[in-house]
């Protein structure tokens, strides 16, 4: 419908050329012999519309009408469900991991798992700046301060907030919450809260409780294993090897 005239009027588009049955079928062939991450609908669309150019046909081809034509001919696709990688070298050490934990008789419902995660808070639209109105009437009669805000200088690195905790059998930790880089000084921090969780739920739950955590950077500096060694106990495990799942101490 177009609105702007004084009375809407309906109008209906119509394709004035029309694909000929040969490049349908080049598009399917494309499409059911190539895999999916080679042969995008835009992959198809380049070459068909290269293919009609060198045939001297004044017409091109949309990704969208790719898309349509393969999903009547070939139905919908499907999504490819994204699964955790783990190698072999990594399943092996896993399973290493937990013979040593069996064979010291350590039990699932003694450790209490922990994580942390990094929460991205900057904007995804840098490049594009909002005015008011009445900034943006101060921008055209030059004012220092309209100015100022369009041209402000972009922070390098966006600011991030860390979001940790542990759960067990037994229970959960305090969410640890704290603003700025997930390195090993944020970590140091996280563990201090960590400890006050740890001995109250040791306590409530009775049991000797191990704390575990991942191979991350900001785990594995020689400063913070000390700081878990005296936090929480000497490591009982033998300590893996590099890139290693797990690191438990009681």
């Amino acid at each position: 419908m177009n609105y702007w005239a004084k009375n809407p009027v309906r109008t209906e588009q119509k394709r004035k050329r029309k694909l000929e049955e040969k490049y349908i079928k080049r598009i399917i062939e494309l499409a059911e012999n190539k895999p999916t991450s080679e042969m995008s609908s835009r992959r198809i669309a380049y070459i068909i519309n290269k293919k009609l150019k060198d045939d001297g046909k004044k017409i091109t081809i949309h990704k969208a009408t790719i898309c349509r034509i393969l999903n009547k001919e070939l139905g919908k696709p499907r999504k490819i469900k994204r699964t955790f990688f783990l190698s072999k070298e990594n399943k092996k050490r896993r399973v290493e991991f937990c013979q040593k934990m069996l064979s010291r008789k350590i039990k699932g419902n003694q450790i209490l798992f922990t994580d942390e995660t990094a929460i991205d808070m900057g904007s995804y639209t840098n490049d594009s700046i909002r005015l008011s109105k009445e900034n943006r009437e101060k921008l055209r009669k030059g004012e220092k301060e309209a100015f100022d805000l369009i041209n402000r200088e972009e922070k390098k690195f966006e600011p991030k907030i860390m979001v940790a905790g542990g759960i067990s059998s037994v229970g959960i930790t305090d969410l640890i919450i704290s603003e700025g880089t997930l390195n090993e000084f944020a970590y140091a921090q996280a563990l201090l809260f960590y400890k006050d969780s740890y001995e109250k739920i040791k306590n409530q739950g009775k049991i000797d409780l191990y704390f575990e955590q991942d191979g991350a950077s900001a785990h594995t500096s020689s400063s913070n294993k000390k700081l878990i060694d005296d936090l929480f106990g000497k490591i009982k495990l033998i300590q893996n090897p590099p890139n290693s799942p797990d690191r438990i101490s009681n």
